[in-house]
């Protein structure tokens, strides 16, 4: 009994367990040019009415600076308009938004 408790236990540490499942490689956009009208972004987020507050996180890098870009934007969708957008930065630097 020993030795299947011992064996099960080596088996179950070997799994890769998480926390959370998500693509961490959504999408990925590269230039080298500045964007003068910004960049649209298009999600299979549906904008339905609902009881979650949804976030979308934006990373990045700015090369010449040598700084992250790191974004949060939150809203929430309430009788089909978007109420209580937010939008945080935390890297060092932050885009005109």
């Amino acid at each position: 009994m020993k030795k299947f408790l011992f064996c099960l236990s080596l088996v179950i540490a070997s799994l890769p367990l998480k926390a959370q499942i998500y693509n961490d490689n959504m999408a990925a956009y590269y230039n080298n040019y500045t964007l003068p009208k910004g960049l649209k972004i298009k999600t299979n987020l549906p904008f339905t009415n609902d009881t979650h507050m949804r976030t979308i996180m934006l990373e990045g890098y700015v090369f010449g600076s040598a700084q992250l870009i790191d974004l949060k934007i939150s809203y929430y969708i309430y009788k089909d308009r978007i109420y209580s957008s937010n939008i945080s930065s935390s890297g060092a630097y932050t885009p005109p938004i």
